[in-house]
């Protein structure tokens, strides 16, 4: 990637599947078991203006831990708390479907990474609602996603 993508390029990453943490990392079935400091390292030289990690995939909050990339870090789940599946895949799906008027909450004309995060919770929360997954009062304290930005920019989509 490093040697195809450009300084004015964006690269948005995405993790699917199903992971538990342990002492190792990851666990999944197929490939090495990463932790939030090598997806850090292994971006670390790519030079875009933007990139994004999308981690969809159940414990991937425990990836905050130790990461040091610049690159904007979404997470399915709280580090720390949550380890068990997730909806955040599913619900991502779900809005990706969406026009970008609908997206667009500001109406500047681009779906920002923030606008397309808060959607994409709502819909999960609106999936846990909807089939009483939980309380009305666990709702509103219930962290369904985390999102780490270490720099600074507009981070406007596409």
């Amino acid at each position: 990637m490093s040697k195809k993508l450009k300084a004015n390029d964006t690269l948005w990453v995405f993790t699917l599947g199903h992971g538990n943490m342990t002492v190792s990392g990851l666990v999944s079935r197929g490939w090495t078991r990463p932790f939030g400091r090598d997806f850090a390292r292994w971006l670390s030289d790519v030079p875009c203006c933007e990139q994004v990690l999308w981690l969809t995939h159940s414990s991937s909050g425990w990836f905050m831990k130790g990461w040091r990339g610049r690159t904007i870090v979404i997470t399915a789940t709280a580090a720390d708390d949550e380890s068990n599946e997730t909806e955040f895949p599913y619900a991502l799906a779900t809005v990706a479907e969406q026009s970008r008027e609908t997206l667009d909450e500001d109406q500047d004309g681009n779906v920002s990474i923030a606008e397309l995060f808060t959607a994409t919770t709502k819909e999960v929360q609106k999936r846990f609602k909807g089939d009483k997954r939980l309380r009305p009062s666990m709702l509103r304290s219930t962290t369904t996603a985390t999102v780490a930005a270490p720099r600074s920019r507009s981070q406007k989509g596409r």
